[in-house]
């Protein structure tokens, strides 16, 4: 459920109580999208010092990786392998959610629902289901995959500065996101249209 009191879940989880968080959770494989989230964070760490990246999830063959440059950075962490429970702590902490998952994935992902339940905006690619969950400009912002498939990483870095910094437009789509979650994922829904 949305909570607007980021403080106690930040320090619950060890995050600056006082930077902008983007978060990705998922797999750490490079399907999953946590490469490209990676050069992402990579690129942005350098043009905003209030920015950090919080990676959470399953361990996959980029965790080490990321845990390395975590390990040398005070704007990127890695959260392998976080317990189920813990995550809403995770949805909780951030400002801004992304999903820059690569168009061989045909799913819309559990994160992004968790994520819209949780009343937080999202940054997404346009692969696979994704815009069937995501809609653009109302629950976040869907970026347009390259004409060979791949991410507009700077599209993404461009979408990220200007949502993280528009307080009003975050609350926009963090509320409309979830109502979106509520009135087609929720367990309600999802049961209603089974019966029927």
């Amino acid at each position: 459920r949305p909570d607007k009191n980021l403080k106690p879940s930040r320090a619950k989880l060890e995050l600056p109580v006082d930077k902008l968080i983007v978060l990705f959770v998922g797999r750490m494989e490079i399907e999953m999208g946590a490469q490209n989230a990676l050069s992402i964070a990579e690129n942005l760490v350098t043009k905003n010092s209030d920015i950090c990246f919080v990676f959470a999830g399953a361990r996959g063959s980029l965790t080490d990786k990321i845990d390395l440059i975590s390990r040398n950075s005070n704007q990127i962490y890695c959260r392998p392998n976080v317990p189920f429970d813990d995550l809403p702590y995770y949805y909780t902490s951030c400002n801004v959610f992304i999903a820059p998952t690569l168009g061989v994935h045909a799913c819309m992902g559990v994160s992004i629902k968790e994520a819209m339940a949780s009343g937080k905006p999202s940054i997404v690619s346009n692969s696979g289901g994704i815009p069937e969950a995501i809609r653009d400009n109302k629950d976040g912002e869907i970026i347009n995959l390259k004409a060979n498939g791949e991410i507009d990483k700077e599209a993404f870095s461009n979408a990220i500065l200007k949502l993280i910094n528009n307080k009003s437009k975050c609350i926009e789509y963090g509320k409309s996101a979830r109502e979106r979650a509520e009135s087609i994922f929720s367990l309600k829904s999802t049961t209603k249209k089974y019966i029927k």
